[in-house]
C-alpha cells in the first residue's frame, strides 16, 4: 500500500512533517485520488478559494470522502484568529492523517509553526528547521508563528535568554532571513541554520566586502507566496 508521501511525488515540496501529517505544495487531482488510497483522511487547504487551481478542489473533496477544511492564510489574514483555526483543526484530526497544503508550502511553513512547538514539544530552533522543509521562504510568516506560539506559551518562554549563543525574537527572524535570501541568490549551502554544529548565521551568510576577490552579495528579491 502506498504511504502519503509517496502519493505526493512530483507536487513541490512535499514533506512528511510528523508521523500522520504530509504537506506539500499543490496537489493535482491524480494526487489527492493516490492520497485517499494512501489513508489521508484530512485536508487543510489555506489558500484562498479565488487562488487558480485547475479544478473544483472542494467538489472534488467531497466526491473523495476527504474531510475538507479551508483557512486562508494570505497577507490579510496573518492574525491570531487565523491561527486558532488551523491549530484547532490539526488537534480536532487526533490520531487521522492529514494533508496541509497552499501553493508552494511557503505559507504551510509559518501556519504549522505553532503546532510545531504548543503541541509536539519542538523547540523554536526545531520547528524552524521543520518550517524550513516545508518550504517556508518568506520571514514574516515565520515571525507570525513564533510570535503566536510564544504568546500561548506564556511569559517564562518569552523572557527566556538567548541559547548557545543563537538569537531570539526579532534576532532570530532577522537571521533567518539572510538565510533564505543565501538561498534565493545560491549562495553556501552553509547559510541552512539545519546545518549542525553550525552558528545561526554563520561567515558565509555575512555580507561580504566588495574587493578584488570579491564581490557584493545579489540582492534578495521579493517573497514569493
Amino acid at each position: 500500500m502506498p504511504t502519503p508521501i509517496d502519493a505526493l511525488q512530483g507536487v513541490v515540496n512535499a514533506n512528511q512533517a510528523l508521523p500522520r501529517v504530509v504537506t506539500a505544495g499543490q496537489p493535482a487531482p491524480e494526487q489527492f485520488r493516490a492520497l485517499r488510497a494512501a489513508g489521508v483522511e484530512v485536508v487543510l487547504d489555506i489558500r484562498d478559494p479565488m487562488e487558480p487551481r485547475g479544478f473544483d478542489q472542494p467538489a472534488l473533496m467531497r466526491e473523495l470522502g476527504f474531510e475538507y477544511v479551508n483557512v486562508v492564510v494570505s497577507d490579510g489574514t496573518l492574525n491570531d484568529a487565523t491561527l486558532d483555526r488551523v491549530t484547532e483543526v490539526m488537534r480536532s484530526a487526533a490520531d487521522r492523517s492529514v494533508l496541509v497544503h497552499c501553493h508552494s508550502g511557503n505559507r504551510v511553513g509559518g501556519a504549522l509553526t505553532p503546532h510545531l512547538i504548543l503541541d509536539h514539544g519542538f523547540t523554536e530552533d526545531d520547528a524552524v528547521t521543520a518550517a524550513l522543509r516545508m518550504g517556508l521562504r518568506s520571514a514574516h510568516l515565520l515571525e507570525w508563528g513564533l510570535a503566536y506560539a510564544r504568546s500561548r506559551a506564556g511569559s517564562e518562554r518569552r523572557r527566556r535568554p538567548k541559547r548557545n549563543g543563537r538569537p531570539q525574537g526579532v534576532a532570530r527572524v532577522a537571521c533567518v532571513n539572510r538565510v533564505l535570501s543565501c538561498r534565493a541568490a545560491g549562495r553556501a549551502p552553509g547559510c541552512c541554520p539545519t546545518s549542525r554544529g553550525r552558528p545561526w548565521m554563520p561567515t558565509a551568510c555575512r555580507p561580504r566586502p566588495a574587493g578584488p576577490s570579491s564581490s557584493p552579495a545579489p540582492a534578495a528579491g521579493p517573497d514569493a507566496r
